[in-house]
């Protein structure tokens, strides 16, 4: 700000060899990939300090470092930084609960003071969970470098099978192939390199004392709060390369995207009240008999002044979802013809906050049966922004549980074949 004032720092040249001299072997990255121990002295002199080294585990990861300008009292009236009374002190280091070396998290950063909000983008961060698991993709078909028209077997594979949670492109395909043979990983990485994250990060308040005394200074928490990406997010957008938040709306670039041209790029923009959104409960439980069970979903009540929408879905884990058609005709059979019926109506639609309310839900129809089962069934719950895709944090994700009410002793319960 005119303020106060920042320093980018863009490189920094160490007077040592890094990484062991002539035996430091360079990645992709331009960085020693051993290291570790007593560096070489670049002189004969005893006065000369010996500096030791770590191996570098994930180069160009990335972090953030968050400062705060703390003054006296005879300094509050002057936040410039030329105020020998305020003092630049470091409150966290930020970084990506899934760091991997070369996503360039911390590429952006902005904050917003007033909301308690930073916003922090890794413009290289792939197309992939921690683990490597594929990300769901939308019921529909989207568009995909993989060549068209692809064999009938695969066709399903575009779908969504069994989500209702957009994400775009068509990486669960590529997941089937490589599963198959038919592609290998390396392959694979074509279809989710570079294609960008932008880590969502919650600033603490500070608590007070009966007197108005500080008891707790405001502290950020040390990893994101949430993960967004586009819902169409392709490879090589490089979504996050910048950020921009004033108040609760944020933009973000995506240099990369294509669009009608090469490397077009594009802008997204986000209202960011959804931060202080969360599901009521990390697990919600229904009896198969109840026929429907309700989802409820709150946010903070300091944010709760304004209208506001977010958007739900659901996704099948152990329990098999049905679209509405299905599950009313099913609905229009007895209990005991209802083999094959599946377990729940698959749904995705948005609920909205009233001005001042704090508490909101929707309604999930669970199918009743007759058919005894032996296991629990689950079903993976999600909130996102509306005709965005899925946010990946703790608040944001829940699961319903459906319990069975048919027992094997009971003379009207059948072990069926069906879902």
């Amino acid at each position: 700000s005119n303020e106060c004032g920042h320093i980018n720092v863009d490189d920094i040249i160490f007077s040592w060899t890094m990484g062991g001299g002539g035996t430091c072997l360079v990645n992709n990255f331009g960085q020693c990939a051993e290291g570790g121990g007593a560096l070489p002295k670049t002189s004969e002199s005893e006065s000369e300090k010996q500096h030791y080294t770590g191996r570098e585990e994930s180069p160009m990861s990335g972090a953030a470092y968050m400062f705060s300008q703390e003054c006296d009292a005879s300094g509050m009236d002057n936040f410039s930084p030329s105020n020998t009374n305020c003092a630049w002190v470091e409150q966290e280091r930020l970084v990506a609960s899934d760091k991997r070396e070369g996503n360039l998290f911390g590429i952006s950063v902005d904050v917003d003071h007033e909301e308690g909000i930073a916003i922090v983008g890794s413009s290289n961060a792939p197309a992939y969970g921690f683990y490597g698991e594929p990300i769901p993709v939308h019921p529909y078909t989207n568009s995909t470098i993989i060549e068209l028209p692809i064999p009938p077997h695969l066709e399903d594979l575009m779908k969504s099978g069994g989500t209702y949670s957009a994400t775009g492109g068509n990486i669960r395909l590529a997941d089937y192939l490589v599963d198959k043979g038919e592609m290998t990983p390396n392959k694979v990485r074509r279809f989710t390199e570079q294609a960008g994250s932008v880590y969502v990060f919650l600033r603490e308040p500070a608590t007070y004392g009966p007197r108005g005394e500080i008891t707790q200074k405001s502290f950020w928490r040390t990893t994101e709060h949430a993960k967004i990406s586009p819902p169409d997010v392709a490879a090589r957008d490089h979504f996050g390369m910048s950020v921009s938040l004033d108040g609760t709306t944020a933009v973000m670039g995506a240099p990369g995207r294509d669009s009608q041209e090469h490397n077009e790029g594009s802008a997204f923009i986000y209202d960011m009240e959804w931060a202080r959104i969360k599901f009521e409960k990390v697990e919600f439980v229904a009896l198969e008999g109840q026929r429907a069970v309700k989802i409820f979903v709150e946010r903070d009540l300091s944010w709760s002044q304004s209208r506001y929408s977010i958007g739900y879905s659901t996704s099948d884990l152990t329990a098999v979802g049905v679209d509405m058609i299905k599950f009313d005709e099913c609905m229009g059979y007895p209990s005991y013809e209802r083999n094959g019926c599946g377990d729940y109506e698959q749904s995705s639609g948005e609920v909205t906050f009233k001005p001042g309310e704090q508490h909101t839900y929707f309604t999930i129809r669970i199918l009743d049966d007759q058919c005894s089962e032996n296991y629990m069934e689950y079903v993976q719950l999600n909130l996102h922004q509306i005709g965005g895709s899925p946010l990946r944090g703790e608040n944001y994700r829940s699961q319903l549980r459906i319990d069975d009410d048919d027992f094997s002793n009971d003379p009207f319960s059948e072990n069926c074949t069906g879902s």
